[in-house]
Formats: C-alpha cells, structure tokens, sequence
C-alpha cells in the first residue's frame, strides 16, 4: 500500500505542477484576448476597465507582453477616452501618462490622443520607463517614431 502511495504521489505532482504552468500562461493570455476585445465594447466603463486590466497584464506577464505589442496595429475603433495626465508618470514630474476614468470619447475634451485599439495599446506601452527617459517624456516625438515600429514583425 505505501508503495502506491509512493508512486502515486511521485507521478501525480510533477504532473500537476506541468499542468498548473501550462494553466497559468493560458489563462494569462485568455484574459489579455479577452481584454482586448471588450475594448471596442460600446459602454466605456466596460472598455475602460478592459484598458485597466490589459495594462496590468501587459506590465506582469511576459506572455501578455509580446501578445500586446502584436496589436498596436489594430484600428478597431475605441469609445472610451484615454487621457494623458501630466505629472502623473513614474518617470518625473515632467512626465506624463495615461490614464481612463471609463468616460466616452466624446466627453469634454478637444483633443483625442487615442482613437482605436492599437493606439490604446501604445498608450500602455508609453507607460514603460524607457521609452520617457529615451524621449524625456516627448509624447509627440514618441508616438510619430513608434506609431509604426510596434506590430510589425
């Protein structure tokens, strides 16, 4: 009976934990799939927390990562705003970043940064500390250099 027990557990766990990892990385990337889609979603709290939570996984998961910059092509319209705050980037107080509050696109602004998924997505890519150092934080320059560098293979 120990015997069973034995060979058992050491057939059982390494299986497990094979099985646990394969999971997690495609659980991973499932849910970025998954955010990527509601970000064309027509209520803009909807896609605003779908921006929120790709973001999030873009920043933790090396799958996410390389996933995400496959789609800065993507021109699928947004209907949420994604705006640029100054000051609020973790490079500086002369930096800035993105942020969205889930509002429509429409809602009290006169300039629109990001207008399609693709370019949502360079907005969570601008969030990395290397492209605000490389540029010093020159959101204009950034984008027209990286607007089509990231997607392509």
């Amino acid at each position: 009976m120990k015997a069973a027990r034995i060979v058992f557990w050491s057939l059982f766990l390494p299986a497990a934990i094979v099985a646990g990892v394969l999971f997690w990385r495609h659980g991973a990337l499932q849910r970025a799939n998954r955010c990527l889609h509601l970000l064309t979603h027509p209520n803009a709290a909807v896609a605003g927390q779908a921006w929120w939570n790709l973001r999030e996984l873009y920043f933790t998961k090396w799958a996410v990562y390389e996933f995400c910059l496959q789609h800065v092509g993507d021109k699928e319209e947004i209907g949420f705003l994604v705006e640029r705050e100054k000051g609020a980037g973790r490079g500086g107080p002369e930096q800035s970043d993105f942020t969205v509050k889930g509002h429509p696109i429409y809602y009290r602004t006169d300039r629109v940064d990001c207008r399609t998924v693709g370019e949502a997505i360079l907005a969570i890519v601008h969030s990395e500390r290397k492209w605000k150092t490389d540029f010093e934080g020159d959101w204009p320059a950034w984008w027209e250099q990286n607007r089509g560098f990231y997607g392509k293979p």
